[in-house]
């Protein structure tokens, strides 16, 4: 169970830093930490492990669910930015173009 999981966490790890949109972020999370998810799916395995065994594996399916959150929400950020630098700055402050007056 253990090197199930950590195999699952380093295969979301190499997913996320390929992702390259937004889009693609947001279905590896569903894929991974959804309802119906990986990581889900192995919660409810550990009800059939053996005590001590049990608490180390729901540990570490702690911690590599924390370490996909994490990651996701950093490659997305960094997706972000990636797109903010390609675009031109635009100052809002600047005043418009009056409208003609008259006809």
């Amino acid at each position: 169970m253990q090197e199930e999981i950590i195999n699952l966490k380093n295969e979301a790890i190499a997913q996320i830093m390929e992702a390259s949109s937004s889009a693609d972020l947001g279905s590896l999370r569903i894929t991974y930490l959804g309802r119906k998810g990986k990581i889900n799916n192995l919660v409810k395995k550990i009800k059939d492990l053996p005590l001590e065994q049990r608490k180390r594996s729901g540990m570490t399916l702690n911690e590599a669910k924390s370490t996909i959150e994490k990651e996701l929400t950093q490659r997305r950020l960094e997706v972000v930015r990636a797109l903010s630098q390609k675009r031109e700055w635009f100052d809002l402050t600047i005043p418009g173009n009056l409208p003609n007056i008259g006809h």
